[in-house]
């Protein structure tokens, strides 16, 4: 029901000392079952021995953020198998954001959602090399080869470092013939983010890319300042933004990225900050008895009165890349090196 993969000899995935737990949520019954393994036999006994797990893989299934979907509805339809599994997710999920130590230990995780696992799937080319469709999140349908889904956790554990603390879906390919280094690497970068939008600038010799980058980078920031700032009231947002420059730390995480710009959503009374007419009026009563008591001659004023409220998270926002991304050797008729311009967002 698990395993513990000996730590990475080479510097890819999460790191040279990447210790990782991989589970089945086949192989439990309720998320009970995962917790009292995860929690208690896993991370506590290795714990002891200064060698805990850094990094927990979770193979799930398909549907199980779309339990009112068919054909998953029926699936789930007998004893909510799906469902029982969603949980199993969200179990690793918020064990995975509490860390290990009160914190003080990273402890990253990845739920793969796959399909059924079988020897062929119908449709898929017959070449023996793995082709594979990944998306973020619960968004495919399909099944998966064997051969597939072995390449995909090898490429997962070991090989793609975009594959931690992200929920994605695979499945064997209709429509590709074969699934490259590249085109994994493109496939879980996706990933990051996760990528809403991705377009093609420009091709241009090797020799140029530098001015063509340069000017495509002042174009990107003078829009993103005319249009997000100097009018905002005509973007079409309904949420005020402050824009930033990527930072060159953020920037090197993602492969041919040269320059971009975040606009972050300020915080505002929406969204998780958003308290109800009811809510408001617990907390004045609470503000009002707070004062009421240290008012009294008696009150412990060195005691200050807590009063709950609700707790701003993270908004969000959209970050803007530009990429210029090296072609094949002699790409074109002249024998040039050439380089393509994209924007991803």
């Amino acid at each position: 029901t698990a395993s513990i993969l000996p730590p990475s000899k080479v510097p890819i995935g999460g790191g040279p000392n990447t210790r990782t737990a991989l589970l089945f949520t086949s192989a439990f019954s309720e998320r009970s079952d995962l917790e009292s393994l995860l929690l208690t036999k896993l991370l506590k006994r290795t714990a002891t021995t200064g060698l805990p797990p850094t990094h927990v893989a979770l193979v799930s299934a398909l549907g199980t953020e779309r339990t009112n979907s068919m054909p998953y509805s029926m699936m789930n339809l007998f004893g909510g198998s799906l469902e029982k599994k969603g949980r199993m997710e969200e179990c690793v999920k918020s064990t995975s954001r509490r860390g290990l130590f009160d914190g003080k230990q990273i402890l990253e995780y990845t739920v793969i959602k796959l399909g059924k696992v079988s020897e062929s799937v119908k449709g898929s080319s017959t070449t023996s090399s793995s082709v594979v469709d990944v998306a973020p999140g619960d968004a495919l349908d399909g099944d998966i080869t064997v051969g597939d889904a072995t390449e995909l956790l090898y490429q997962t554990l070991v090989q793609q470092p975009f594959a931690r603390n992200v929920t994605f879906s695979a499945v064997t390919s209709t429509t590709a013939t074969s699934t490259t280094s590249m085109d994994w690497d493109d496939a879980f970068l996706k990933l990051y983010g996760p990528e809403l939008f991705r377009t093609t600038v420009g091709t241009v010799p090797l020799s140029e890319t530098v001015p063509k980058v340069r000017q495509l980078s002042e174009f990107l920031k003078t829009t993103s300042e005319t249009l997000f700032l100097t009018k905002a009231d005509r973007s079409g947002l309904t949420t005020p933004v402050q824009l930033y420059l990527s930072q060159p730390d953020e920037l090197r995480k993602m492969p041919n990225a040269l320059f971009g710009v975040r606009l972050l959503y300020k915080e505002t009374n929406t969204g998780n900050a958003y308290q109800s007419s009811k809510e408001d009026r617990i907390a004045e009563a609470q503000r009002e008895k707070s004062r009421t008591t240290a008012s009294k001659p008696n009150a412990d004023t060195n005691k200050p009165k807590r009063i709950p409220m609700a707790k701003q998270k993270k908004t969000g926002g959209v970050e803007f890349v530009i990429e210029a991304i090296p072609l094949p050797t002699n790409d074109d008729e002249d024998g040039n090196n050439n380089s393509m311009q994209t924007l991803r967002v």
